[in-house]
């Protein structure tokens, strides 16, 4: 995982800049140039990056699952029972890009478009009130 000298509360995007610079695969006037870029486009900036041609797609999705321990589920495989779905509308997980996968132990297995989305699995997590592991869907 990421240096002891981070912020727990850090998400994953920032901890994921950290570990571009500190791993050397991405200088600081790169991370600057994408930073700009992101404010100026309004977006995230592992999109920025990506777009840039700072470092690929592929590999922001092997740094996410190694990194985060995020698992890359296939929707083929999906459960065939709606789970929570007296408290998360069908309109709402579709919208958003995620799946309630299963609930172990009381967490929430959220297969997600976009795993790096704060603010959907943190909302996801608030209205269950029960916190979430993320996953990755690899197919639509």
């Amino acid at each position: 995982m990421l240096q002891a000298n981070r912020s727990d509360d850090m998400g994953l995007v920032q901890r994921l800049e950290v570990f571009l610079v500190n791993e050397a695969l991405l200088d600081r006037s790169g991370l600057e140039r994408a930073r700009a870029a992101a404010d100026a486009a309004d977006k995230r900036i592992d999109r920025a990056l990506v777009e840039l041609g700072l470092i690929t797609q592929s590999k922001i999705n092997e740094l996410v699952r190694t990194l985060f321990g995020v698992t890359d589920v296939d929707l083929v495989e999906a459960p065939r029972e709606a789970l929570v779905s007296d408290q998360l509308a069908p309109a709402y997980l579709s919208t958003a890009g995620v799946l309630p996968w299963s609930i172990d132990s009381g967490l929430l297995r959220l297969a997600m478009c976009d795993p790096l989305d704060e603010f959907t699995a943190r909302a996801v997590s608030l209205r269950l009130g029960m916190p979430v592991a993320r996953l990755r869907i690899t197919s639509a």
